[in-house]
This record gives C-alpha cells, structure tokens and sequence, in this order.
C-alpha cells in the first residue's frame, strides 16, 4: 500500500453506493488519516467498513477513530480492481460483429428508473389506503418501463448465462464458436437495484470447448468509458459483498 500525503482518493461505505472525496494526512504506521472537505456530510464513526479508490486499486479499511474531519482508519485489504473477479448469473447478447471499423465506445443503456421509495406516506395527512394504491402504481410503472428498456435495448432475448466477470473482461458460454481476436458486441443486464444495462466491446482471448458441447468464450472489454468502468466495478464489489455475508449465515448455520 502507498498513499502519500496530499494524494486525494475517494471512499464509500461498502453498504452504500454514495462516494466521498478526501485528503491524505500524515498517520502513524500501519494507519491512514483522511481530511473530509469542511463541507462533507459523513456520520460513519468507529467499526464502520469502507471501501477506498485510488488508481486501480480498491481498498477495504476499517474505521478506527473520528476527531472533527480527520477520520483514521486501518486497511484490511486490497483488491486490484482491474483483476477483481465475480461469478453469477444474468442476461448477456453477445454478437461478432464483422466491421472491425465500427466505433468501440461503450455506454450505460438508458431506460432503467430508479424509483423513488413510497413505502411510507410523508405525513399523517395522506389517506394510507390512497397511499398502498399510490405504491401499487408505481411498481407496476416501474415494472412496464424496464421492460420498455430491456425490449430497446436488444436485451429482451438474451440469454441468462453463467459469467465470471471483472472491469477488464467477462468469461460465459455460448452455443456460437468464436475466434481468438474476434471482435464481439457484449449488452448484459447487470442485477443491481435499479439494474443497469451495459453495451461494449472486445475481443475474444480464448475459447474453450465443454463436455456439454457449448464454448466457453473470455472476451476482453476494449475502449472502456470510465462510467461504465465505474458501473462494472460497483456492481462486483457488491456482488463480493452478498457472498461474504452468504458465507458467514453458511458458517453460522454449520456452528450451530
């Protein structure tokens, strides 16, 4: 680990999504002190869990004490975020696509809608049974507009695969065989809360024939934009997050 004094970095609590910008101040060994900009909002204290950036690493650190906008906290370990791999399960169309000229700049699918939370009236004034009706509507809203997004975006029929995916590259399998250094069109839905619909490109670096007669295929991304980067990231962070916990519950059921 290197952080050097004045470098600035950001941070998130690993339950949330909501980054902050902070300045490294001197600490002791085996510490790290973060300056908070005089104007940030931030009640984590003692025991909270975070998540640093700085270039393309991805620090998990532990809060250790709090004096005004001075927080001090230890790492607990790092993670490379370009490497930082997780397995699951979701929608993926892929497609090779012949013109090798065609611009490979990848974005976020527009369309999904993050709804706004309902589930309690903001005040005693508001009928409770308009209230539930109010609530129903807008999940059914939100429900007919993703499929709206999902239908436009091509991703209606793709395909729910097995992926092993990172920043740099996603790995499923396909009935279609590709070629090492084939050019491929990815969209794929990734599962968050609202989920997030990704189209970008890259180039096949192995395939792998199965026992079930299907292909293997890893395909490294190419001209990756930063928010989709970002996008991809967070979400496997998150997805890490889910089997570290699914793991403890698994523990805890196995001591008992």
């Amino acid at each position: 680990m290197a952080f050097d004094a004045g470098e600035l970095i950001t941070f998130r609590c690993v339950s949330g999504r909501q980054s902050y910008g902070a300045t490294v101040v001197p600490a002791p060994d085996g510490e790290l002190s973060l300056q908070l900009s005089g104007s940030l909002s931030f009640e984590a204290g003692p025991g909270a869990r975070l998540v640093l950036s700085s270039h393309d690493c991805s620090y998990y650190a532990e809060v250790l004490r709090r004096e005004g906008q001075i927080l001090t906290v230890k790492i607990l370990w790092n993670e490379r975020r370009e490497y930082f791999r997780v397995d699951d399960f979701f929608p993926v169309a892929a497609r090779r696509v012949q013109n090798a000229a065609v611009p490979l700049r990848s974005c976020i699918i527009s369309g999904f809608i993050d709804g706004t939370n309902l589930e309690e009236p903001p005040d005693d004034s508001i009928n409770p049974h308009l209230w539930t009706m109010l609530v129903n509507i807008q999940g059914l809203l939100t429900h007919v507009l993703d499929r709206m997004a999902v239908r436009d975006a091509g991703l209606s029929h793709a395909e729910d695969r097995q992926v092993n995916i990172s920043a740099s590259g996603i790995k499923f399998k396909t009935w279609e065989k590709m070629e090492e250094r084939d050019l491929v069109e990815l969209k794929f839905l990734l599962p968050t809360s609202p989920p997030v619909g990704v189209l970008l490109y890259g180039h096949v670096v192995r395939v792998t024939p199965t026992d079930e007669g299907d292909y293997e295929t890893a395909v490294h991304f190419a001209s990756v934009e930063e928010n989709v980067r970002e996008e991809i990231i967070n979400y496997t962070l998150m997805r890490q997050r889910d089997m570290i916990r699914q793991d403890l519950r698994n523990r805890g059921n196995e001591d008992r």
